[in-house]
């Protein structure tokens, strides 16, 4: 059991593979890496992306979680990668990122210099 949340990031591609390359150096010995679980969505962009005095296209990685126990800054050491990454992400210069969470309304929008990753919620009324 549990809470779960959706998560997307969204980072400059160099700031991704540091951040990979720091999170295999600090849990080399993890059971579980989070990168590597089947609930794990990464893709590849170009965004044109306000970086100093002018619009550039940069490299961005665009990636997250669907359905995840997003526990940061908790003091349960269980999830000590959570708050790893989470920390990373909030400590660069140029960043995005969304969590939406189980109950309505709990969702988190944090930027920095990216364009936000927008939440789009319609009704299903194809339901019978």
């Amino acid at each position: 059991m549990g809470y779960y949340s959706d998560v997307r990031i969204k980072l400059k591609k160099e700031d991704y593979d540091k951040l990979i390359e720091e999170f295999n150096r600090k849990f080399p010995d993890l059971n579980y890496n989070l990168f590597e679980n089947r609930n794990f969505v990464k893709e590849n962009r170009t965004e044109k992306t306000y970086i100093g005095k002018d619009w550039s296209e940069v490299p961005i990685v665009y990636f997250g979680w669907d359905s995840i126990k997003w526990y940061s800054n908790c003091y349960d050491k269980d999830y000590d990668d959570i708050t790893f990454i989470e920390n990373y992400v909030k400590s660069c210069e140029h960043f995005a990122f969304t969590r939406i969470g189980e109950d309505s309304g709990d969702i988190e929008i944090l930027g920095n210099n990216l364009n936000y990753i927008y939440v789009k919620v319609e009704f299903d009324d194809d339901v019978e």
